[in-house]
């Protein structure tokens, strides 16, 4: 995770502000964030992931007829696009210098999580501090964090990023406990009072429920969107393409 702070020095040229950045090998970093650019293709592999890595808005399939050969029917075709449309929106709302919230919520295999890959190269090529994890390393990580810091709230900051976007991809299977859904608060609403960006995506149906009302109420304020993929998997139909 990169986390800003006016404390660190770049350990490079030994400007402020820097960015923790964790490494590839479990060690951290402090960089600015020109040095963190520089780092971006190292980071990113270790972050979103290899099978992610070329999921973009170009091969992101929208193409109605493509998807009547599928099996979609025109509405379920046309609401995939509606998604990706979405997407590209959210990318422009950046470049407008507005941080928007996203909401992906789901079937299984619907393309959430390319359309969230396909968003998190555009940020970085903008050169947007984008901190993407996965929704259950999340949870795992919390639970550890809730059995041995005392300082909980301190260290969730590290799945923040102020003045750019957090993407949390898959949360699923949240512990209904009181102490877990007041971390994904804190990580929602940290991003809300400083004014920046947040993609969510999970394949509960319930997601008003599983993140809480008060996380979810974050998610109606505009600019922003929330988008429901109710249309059969993709991924199986596909052979794994979306």
């Amino acid at each position: 995770m990169i986390q800003k702070s006016i404390q660190l020095i770049c350990d490079i040229c030994r400007e402020s502000p820097a960015y923790a950045v964790e490494t590839v090998d479990g060690r951290k970093m402090y960089l600015c964030q020109e040095h963190v650019n520089e780092y971006r293709q190292t980071y990113e592999r270790s972050t979103i992931g290899e099978r992610f890595k070329n999921k973009r808005f170009v091969n992101f399939i929208d193409n109605e007829e493509t998807l009547k050969g599928y099996g979609y029917n025109r509405s379920q075709a046309r609401s995939i696009k509606k998604m990706k449309d979405i997407g590209l929106r959210f990318v422009e709302w950046i470049d407008r210098g507005e941080f928007p919230f996203l909401l992906l919520y789901g079937s299984t295999g619907s393309g959430k999580t390319h359309l969230e890959a396909a968003i998190y190269h555009e940020l970085v090529k903008r050169g947007v501090l984008t901190v993407y994890v996965e929704g259950d390393k999340l949870i795992h990580r919390m639970r550890e964090m809730y059995n041995y810091n005392d300082s909980v709230e301190e260290a969730l900051l590290e799945y923040t990023a102020p003045n750019g976007v957090v993407i949390i991809d898959d949360l699923t299977n949240i512990p209904d406990t009181a102490t877990v859904k007041r971390g994904i608060y804190t990580i929602i609403n940290n991003q809300y009072v400083t004014r920046s960006g947040l993609i969510l995506s999970s394949n509960e149906e319930d997601i008003g429920y599983l993140i809480g009302e008060a996380a979810y109420d974050r998610f109606r304020i505009k600019p922003g969107a929330i988008y429901h993929a109710n249309w059969p998997s993709f991924r199986l139909r596909s052979g794994g393409e979306q």
